[in-house]
């Protein structure tokens, strides 16, 4: 038999139990033979399977989860009448025996009775139970929660008590700002339970201002602060230091004035320690000190080391120790401005300022200690009330988590703040539709108020009270010292106030740079353009600077109100009313007192501003360049309850047209808009020329003062060798100030060969075209007296350098037949009226100079700069009518043409001289054979009319026209034409210079 392998041997397609395996029984070493049987029962074993039971189940659940019923099984064994069934058979209600009823009501429950359910009977839900007697359920039952609380008494009531105010602002057109009571200011407490220099609670020891104070209202705290951080720094003294003007010296026998000073911010009021003390001691002749304080006597204080978010709060003592450092001055940015400082004791005392009349210090104020403190104070912040405590001698205000950093003392001064609520009520009614808020008859605290358009704000007058808050000269970070602002930047719309008394809080605020927005100090601000503004039975009092701004308004309407009592210093100009610019603008009887500056109505047209009462304001109205404006009668009273003039009144038939040095461009020229010049509803033709002499537009800049008396008056325009221009200075000899081409008016002839320079005589009240001759005596010296006038502002000084301010026309763009203009200012023009030498800083400092001096009268005041726009042509005045003859009698060198015509019905009058008046200027045109001395020429031929005479027919007058070197000097004999001279034919006409202003405003 041979030998084979295993793997030689043929394969066994199935196994039987009774196949044999051979195998190696490793305990004995012999080989075996094993069955199949004994081999499955091998591998099938309980303990082979339990072994390998993880892997079983691994390899199961790695097979297919889809197939079958995701049970690993294909089906489930139901019974044996039904066998084997797919999963779906089990997920069948009705194939599941054994299973439970499903109840449709209480009753199928066996406890049925322990549920709550609803009685269809009564209509309630009751609960009832195994034992218990069933009853209606209530709110008694059931626990209170958490967050979700029941309504009770208690809290509703509450609830009303701090919401009521919104809600009713909300759904009325009245307004309480949550309580009836008055808001207060300056209510002191102290701070409790400082802990590491905070706190949350102050008591007040006045139980009688206790229901003053509401849950929910805001708080201005001032004495406490945001942040710990304080003001370390102080100003300093610059390099003059602290010195005394020209009227006083410094001498040890004088009287001593003590300094110290101390920052504060103009933002969130923290104050800076006090500064080092300053001492001069001042004297005078007499040593008569304290009352020899005025305009030129003063001490001054250079004061650096200052931000533009900070101010000063200057202390002062006089007489040395003992006598204490008192509060003389709290300085805005605006005092600041103007350096040095200066200390006029009381002359600029305002007894309206809540100062001491003897020292003008002060004797109650907001925040600032009175006397000078040491270390540095807490500033303001606005809290909200949480809680009050109310005993018998005191109550407890908590600001609940809100904690504030406090002084050492804890000392607090506490004021009512319902900006938010008045403002929030305006811009919600006014978003539903709803016009107006009324306020109650009551006091309101607020920093600013806007008003929207379309909107007004009723009170009750002289009961309703809006008060500005201390200290409340920024609005968030943004300066501004309104308290009542048109939201709308410009031609804000329909607004009214009506019954409400304004405070300004005077001792208690600060002044802002005002350079770049005049408004910015001023109470109430209707901004630019505004139209239908309606004020009635207001008062407006105690501002720190003016009180209405609303400059070129349409429409604007004030009566029966007040404006009272400007700054607590009168060393600034504000006026009481800005109204300037205006259409349709009505002031009637209302009382305006205690301004440095007048009412402001100037370039109005069709303006009434009748049966006021203006005191103490300034020169009292201004309303240059106003037409169709009533402005009598007033009662116009100076400061010194002396009566004043009502103003001139200079009505005229032209546009009023304003130039404003903000809205002129940085580099470059200013263009203006085209302007029609119109008479009675038709264009004006701007080019006609009767006589062949073609019509000018002349643009002319005057400065203008205010006297006195209350009339307007142009200055600077005087020239010649006997004029000082507004430097106070003679003019250079070359000139003495006049321009060659321009035209002046003799004032007075002096020494003055004016003849020499184009005149056609030395005689005052002659005009003449400047020729550009150096003026001369006769005999050729150099002149030293005689006056004329430009019709223009002549510069001062050098005029080529300082000389007048120039506006050009244009021509492109612009039809003149049809009455259009417009008007040019060139880069180097706009940046001397802006920034330059006719700045209104410098004007205003040169014109107080010229007062000084004894240049302009005392009392009189400058304004600013005026321009005009004219058309200046020769216009038909008479036609000649008969033959004219030339009188040689008296004066062949000046003869005089006597001649008949008939008057025509131009706009201008003939006149004749009157003593230094002079007569009407006029031309001859057109006049056959008509002649003069040819070295004068026929196209030069004017003469001035010297006598008028009726003549024979209707319209008829005989003119009598003297021609200044209109004969011949040289010639000789009895007959006209051996000087040149012809007489002319009955034909011709007599013209003469219509000049005529078009437009005219002021340069703001």
């Amino acid at each position: 038999m041979s030998t084979k392998k295993f793997s030689q041997l043929p394969a066994l397609d199935a196994l039987a139990d009774n196949d044999l395996f051979a195998v190696t029984d490793t305990d004995s070493t012999q080989s075996k033979k094993v069955t199949g049987t004994i081999l499955t029962s091998y591998v099938l074993s309980s303990d082979n399977i339990e072994a390998k039971t993880g892997t079983i189940v691994t390899k199961i659940n790695e097979l297919n989860p889809t197939v079958g019923n995701n049970l690993k099984a294909t089906n489930l064994y139901v019974s044996s009448a039904l066998g084997y069934k797919p999963a779906s058979y089990f997920l069948a209600w009705d194939n599941v025996t054994g299973k439970p009823n499903i109840p449709t009501d209480l009753t199928d429950l066996q406890n049925s009775t322990d549920f709550v359910s609803y009685d269809s009977d009564t209509g309630t839900i009751r609960v009832s139970g195994s034992g218990s007697t069933a009853r209606g359920i209530s709110s008694d039952n059931i626990t209170e929660g958490t967050d979700n609380l029941f309504h009770t008494s208690d809290r509703v009531d509450d609830r009303l008590e701090i919401n009521f105010g919104r809600l009713y602002n909300t759904y009325s057109s009245a307004f309480d700002g949550g309580t009836v009571t008055e808001s207060l200011q300056d209510v002191p407490g102290t701070f409790r339970n400082i802990d590491e220099g905070q706190s949350n609670i102050v008591r007040v020891t006045d139980p009688s201002v206790a229901d003053n104070f509401v849950v929910g209202q805001t708080l201005r705290v001032y004495g406490a602060g945001s942040l710990s951080e304080e003001v370390t720094t102080t100003p300093t003294f610059g390099l003059n230091d602290l010195n005394v003007s020209a009227g006083f010296s410094e001498n040890v026998s004088g009287i001593e004035f003590s300094y110290k000073l101390a920052k504060y911010s103009l933002i969130s009021g923290e104050i800076g320690p006090i500064g080092t003390e300053r001492s001069i001691n001042v004297y005078n002749a007499g040593n008569d000190v304290l009352s020899a304080f005025n305009t030129t006597n003063f001490v001054k204080l250079d004061i650096t080391g200052v931000s533009n978010t900070e101010g000063v709060a200057v202390y002062r003592r006089i007489g040395g120790a003992p006598n204490q450092y008192k509060l003389l001055a709290v300085l805005g940015p605006k005092d600041l401005q103007v350096t040095p400082w200066k200390d006029y004791h009381t002359f600029d005392y305002t007894s309206w300022s809540g100062k001491n009349s003897s020292d003008n210090t002060y004797s109650s104020i907001t925040h600032f200690p009175l006397t000078a403190h040491t270390s540095s104070r807490r500033g303001w912040r606005d809290v909200t009330i949480q809680s009050i405590n109310k005993q018998t001698s005191f109550f407890d205000i908590s600001f609940g988590d809100t904690y504030v950093y406090v002084n050492p003392d804890g000392a607090v001064q506490l004021a009512h703040n319902d900006t938010a609520k008045i403002n929030e009520a305006i811009l919600t009614k006014s978003s539903q539709g709803r016009k107006s808020i009324t306020l109650n008859a009551k006091t309101y605290n607020a920093t600013h108020i806007g008003i929207p358009d379309d909107f007004g704000i009723l009170g009750t007058a002289n009961i309703t009270k809006v008060k500005k808050l201390p200290w409340s000269g920024y609005k968030a970070s943004v300066p501004n010292n309104n308290l009542i602002t048109a939201i709308t930047s410009s031609g804000s719309e329909s607004i009214s106030l009506v019954g409400i008394d304004f405070d300004g809080n005077v001792k208690s605020q600060y002044l802002l740079i005002d350079d770049a927005d005049q408004a910015l100090n001023y109470l109430i601000d209707f901004k630019t353009g505004s139209d239908s503004i309606l004020i009635e039975t207001c008062r407006f009092r105690n501002m720190i600077g003016g009180g209405i701004y609303a400059t070129s308004p349409n429409e604007f309407k004030i009566s029966t109100s007040e404006i009272t009592n400007s700054g607590v210093t009168d060393r600034f100009q504000f006026s009481p009313l800005i109204v300037d610019g205006g259409t349709t603008t009505m002031v009637t009887g209302n009382r305006l007192e205690n301004f440095s500056d007048a009412v402001n109505a100037s370039i109005s047209s069709e303006a009434v501003l009748t049966n006021n009462i203006i005191k103490a304001c300034g020169s009292g109205l201004f309303i240059y360049g106003s037409r169709f404006t009533l402005s009598s009668p007033n009662v116009l009273i100076g400061p010194a309850n002396e009566f004043l003039a009502s103003p001139d009144i200079l009505n005229t038939e032209y546009d009023l047209i304003n130039i404003y040095r903000e809205t002129l461009p940085i580099s470059g020229p200013f263009t203006s808009q085209a302007h029609t010049y119109q008479e009675n509803g038709q264009a004006f033709d701007l080019t006609q020329n009767p006589i062949n002499i073609p019509a000018v537009i002349k643009y002319r800049a005057n400065l203008v003062k205010k006297l006195s008396n209350g009339s307007d008056e142009i200055y600077g325009n005087r020239v010649g060798p006997s004029a000082k221009d507004i430097n106070g200075t003679t003019f250079p000899t070359n000139t003495f100030g006049m321009i060659s081409g321009n035209r002046y008016t003799i004032l007075e002839a002096g020494n003055t060969n004016w003849i020499g320079i184009g005149a056609p005589n030395n005689n005052p009240g002659t005009y003449f075209t400047y020729n550009g001759v150096a003026p001369s005596q006769a005999n050729s010296s150099v002149a030293t007296s005689g006056l004329a006038r430009s019709s223009e502002f002549a510069g001062y000084g050098n005029v080529s350098v300082t000389g007048p301010i120039s506006i050009q026309n244009v021509g492109t763009g612009v039809d003149p037949s049809s009455g259009e203009f417009k008007f040019q200012l060139s880069e180097n023009t706009i940046a001397r009226i802006k920034d330059g030498i006719y700045a209104p800083s410098n004007l205003q400092t040169l014109y107080d100079a010229d007062i000084v001096a004894g240049n302009q009268p005392a009392g009189s005041t400058h304004v600013g700069i005026a321009w005009s726009a004219s058309i200046r042509y020769y216009t038909r005045a008479a036609t000649i009518s008969q033959i004219g003859s030339w009188d040689i009698s008296s004066d062949t060198t000046n003869p005089t043409y006597i001649v008949t015509v008939t008057m025509g019905s131009d706009r201008l009058p003939i006149v004749k001289r009157e003593g230094d008046a002079q007569g009407t200027i006029v031309r001859i045109h057109d006049h056959t054979n008509f002649a003069m001395y040819s070295q004068v020429g026929v196209s030069h031929n004017y003469g001035e009319v010297v006598n008028i005479i009726d003549g024979s027919g209707p319209n008829q007058k005989i003119l009598y026209i003297k021609f200044w070197a209109g004969g011949d000097p040289n010639g000789s004999g009895v007959n006209i034409d051996d000087y040149g001279l012809a007489n002319g034919d009955a034909d011709g006409t007599i013209n003469i210079i219509d000049d005529f202003v078009m437009a005219q405003g002021l340069i703001k």
